[in-house]
């Protein structure tokens, strides 16, 4: 159950060598280095910079009070305030020596953060000591913010030889500053490629929940699809099951599923939470996609905010992989679940589409309007045959439905006419949008039409600054 702090130790190392070394190599990107004094001894070679340096390269960051590197020796030292920032990732110490060939060196009282994994690591000595091993001296590792975490493991020492083995000497586990476990020797596999077998355990505390453990079990099934389950203890709730299950074929075939289910014995009933989003290029050149997002009552999000696969967890990878996250709040009391098939060819594209509310508040739940289904058909702003016109249109169609109150369909029809001019230092589109709506209910037919014209007139403004710089200005007006 260790396995997973070391492997996360043995990245943070990596990450650590990876920005001293881009930092100091010779690359595209410039290296920009401010101070409040910057002094090169010539004779010695050596560079020194006092009062609150920054270098910076690209998503890269370091601070410090003073910087020293003797480009003689290949070394680097850094004194006061050390800062590291990498991405999302950060590392602070009060100082640190390196060495610019192997990229080996320490830092002294040092505190690294993975933000992947939501990880500390608190030592008084990290070191990189070879091509690929490390040491953390009186180490510590939590996933809790905070100076007093509530929980965290312990070690006198910790050594990692990445992609070979892991020595951990003294570690213990503590929470609320009170010692539960511990073990004098531990050698464990320090692999960073994937494979089977437990995960890093979250632990947690808290009033209402009593003390929260979960186990994590990691099933390699191939290189691109994977099942994580989870074993989780709420001492005042009861045993919480989880399953993720995620596989990524190509770009546009890929798919996430996370389910938990509780039996919550704090209030004797069965408490749930089914997310997931999923691509799918069919035959036929039909793109689908679906969101799924139910859960089981209205407190559900609200009261279980922690812990690994929560909501904002879950939101962070949707987004990542699929590039678009919950649709719905964390605390709304309506959550969306969405099926799309969307067909294009040449400028034309039709959409069929499936939209289902959920509503928490389950004396609105039978009322809640659904739209089962709605599909669309859409041409896109290209010119009218041989004319100088352009036209654009939308076509709507919606099938409204719930349990009870008013059913019916919609039909929405909104062509957009427009004809681009362009003068000399000017561009002006006139346009007219046309919108026609009927409704059919069952006791009625409605209908509206609505017309919009409009006018945008813009130009283009360049000039050149020493050689490279260009300043773009686009001054508009729309009426």
């Amino acid at each position: 159950m260790y396995s997973r702090i070391i492997i996360s130790i043995s990245i943070v190392f990596i990450l650590a060598s990876a920005t001293l070394a881009k930092t100091f190599k010779k690359t595209s990107l410039p290296v920009f280095v401010k101070a409040k004094k910057i002094v090169y001894d010539r004779l010695k070679n050596v560079y020194e910079a006092y009062g609150n340096v920054v270098l910076k390269q690209g998503d890269k960051l370091i601070e410090a009070e003073k910087v020293i590197v003797d480009m003689n020796k290949n070394k680097a030292v850094f004194e006061g305030n050390v800062f590291f920032k990498t991405g999302k990732d950060w590392f602070k110490a009060e100082s640190g020596t390196f060495d610019l060939n192997t990229y080996q060196g320490t830092l002294y009282q040092a505190e690294a953060f993975m933000s992947e994994n939501h990880i500390y690591i608190r030592g008084k000595e990290i070191k990189k000591t070879g091509k690929r091993t490390y040491v953390v001296e009186n180490a510590q590792i939590t996933t809790c913010d905070g100076e007093k975490p509530v929980w965290c493991f312990r070690a006198k020492k910790m050594r990692v030889t990445v992609e070979g083995w892991a020595t951990v000497s003294h570690l213990s586990f503590w929470t609320k500053g009170i010692p539960l476990a511990y073990m004098p020797y531990l050698i464990l596999p320090a692999k960073t490629k994937r494979q089977s077998g437990f995960l890093f355990p979250y632990f947690g505390y808290s009033e209402r929940d009593g003390f929260d453990i979960t186990l994590p079990f990691f099933w390699d099934i191939k290189p691109n699809i994977d099942a994580t389950f989870y074993q989780r203890y709420l001492s005042n709730r009861g045993w919480f099951q989880g399953v993720e299950f995620r596989y990524i074929l190509n770009e546009t075939d890929k798919g996430f599923f996370y389910f938990d289910y509780l039996h919550d014995k704090l209030f004797s009933k069965n408490r749930w939470w089914l997310r997931s989003k999923q691509d799918q290029m069919l035959p036929g050149g039909i793109y689908a996609q679906l969101d799924i997002d139910l859960v089981s009552d209205k407190d559900y999000l609200k009261e279980f905010t922690e812990g690994l696969n929560n909501y904002r967890y879950c939101d962070k990878e949707f987004f990542r992989y699929f590039h678009r996250g919950l649709s719905t709040e964390e605390t709304a009391l309506i959550r969306e679940s969405n099926l799309s098939l969307t067909k294009n060819w040449g400028q034309y594209s039709i959409i069929a589409e499936a939209h289902y509310t959920q509503n928490l508040d389950k004396s609105q739940d039978e009322f809640t309007l659904q739209r089962l289904p709605q599909i669309s058909f859409k041409r896109q702003d290209t010119k009218l045959w041989k004319t100088p016109f352009f036209l654009k249109w939308d076509t709507i169609y919606t099938h409204f439905w719930r349990q009870r109150g008013i059913k019916g369909h919609r039909i929405h029809f909104a062509p957009t006419f427009s004809l681009p001019l362009k003068t000399k230092y000017f561009e002006i589109l006139p346009k007219l949008s046309l919108m026609r709506t009927n409704y059919f209910l069952k006791e009625e037919h409605l209908s509206r039409f609505l017309y919009e014209t409009s006018i945008e007139v813009k130009t283009d403004l360049w000039r050149y600054y020493l050689g490279s710089f260009i300043h773009h200005l686009e001054p508009k007006i729309i009426y």
